[in-house]
C-alpha cells in the first residue's frame, strides 16, 4: 500500500478515472455519430446534385452505387424531390431515395464526340509525321520508280 493514500481514497480514485474515461468515450462516439449523420446528409445532397448535371431521358445514362454495395445501370426517367427513377435496358424502373446513393456515376455510349475528333487528329498527324520521316528512304535524289515521293 502507499503511505500517503488509504484503501478507500484509492477505491474512490479509481472511481472517478473510470467515470472520467466512460464519459469521454461516450462524447467521442456521439460526436462520430453526429458526424456520420453529416457525411450521410452531404452524400444524399451530392447525388442530388450529380442527377441534376446528368438530366432526365434516355441520353441521361447513369451508374449509381448504393450503400449497401449494389450497383444500377440504366438512364434517369424520373427526378422527386427526395427520390428518383432508373430506367434499365429492359424497360424495369426503380425508383432510389438520395439517401440511399453513395456514388452517381454518368456512363457514355461508347466513344464521346470529343473523344473521336482527338483520336482522329492524333493519327493523322501521326501519319504526316512518319511519313515525312520515312520519305527520305523511299525518295533519293529524284528516282520516282520506288513508290511516291
Amino acid at each position: 500500500m502507499l503511505g500517503f493514500c488509504s484503501r478507500e481514497e484509492i477505491i474512490l480514485l479509481k472511481k472517478i478515472v473510470g467515470f472520467m474515461l466512460s464519459g469521454s468515450l461516450m462524447l467521442s462516439l456521439s460526436g462520430s455519430l453526429v458526424l456520420a449523420n453529416q457525411s450521410d446528409l452531404q452524400l444524399a445532397e451530392k447525388a442530388r446534385i450529380d442527377v441534376a448535371k446528368v438530366g432526365i431521358g434516355r441520353e441521361a445514362r447513369v451508374e449509381v452505387s448504393l450503400k449497401d454495395r449494389t450497383k444500377i445501370k440504366g438512364y434517369v426517367s424520373q427526378v422527386e424531390a427526395d427520390s428518383f427513377v432508373v430506367t434499365d435496358a429492359g424497360g424495369a424502373t426503380r425508383s432510389v431515395a438520395y439517401a440511399d446513393v453513395a456514388k452517381v456515376s454518368k456512363k457514355s455510349n461508347g466513344f464521346w464526340t470529343r473523344t473521336k475528333v482527338i483520336t482522329a487528329v492524333a493519327v493523322g498527324v501521326g501519319l504526316i509525321v512518319t511519313w515525312s520521316i520515312v520519305k527520305g528512304a523511299f525518295c533519293d535524289g529524284g528516282a520516282g520508280d520506288r513508290g511516291p515521293c
